[in-house]
């Protein structure tokens, strides 16, 4: 069983938790940023930066992020520390 999504999974959660003051049962990979949690763009960037300086990583803006699934997807296949673990 490869368990690293799950692990991936939980600390995005637990940064937008942190971020954004949302409690982490609410973050789930299906979580749609605007609908589910009344996000503007603003707060897609706050997320967005934490997380390229928390994986060391480019989030360009041609990158479509509709859902919480979506940034673990990118990060996940982006951040050098994710690959290595596949």
């Amino acid at each position: 069983m490869n368990t690293r999504p799950l692990t991936l999974s939980r600390q995005i959660a637990q940064l937008i938790s942190e971020v954004k003051h949302i409690p982490k049962y609410r973050l789930m990979p299906s979580t749609n940023l605007y609908r589910s949690l009344h996000f503007d763009i603003k707060d897609v960037v706050d997320v967005i930066l934490v997380l390229e300086q928390h994986f060391h990583i480019n989030i360009p803006d041609e990158v479509p992020v509709e859902t919480i699934g979506d940034l673990i997807r990118f990060v996940g296949n982006t951040a050098p520390d994710m690959q290595a673990a596949a």
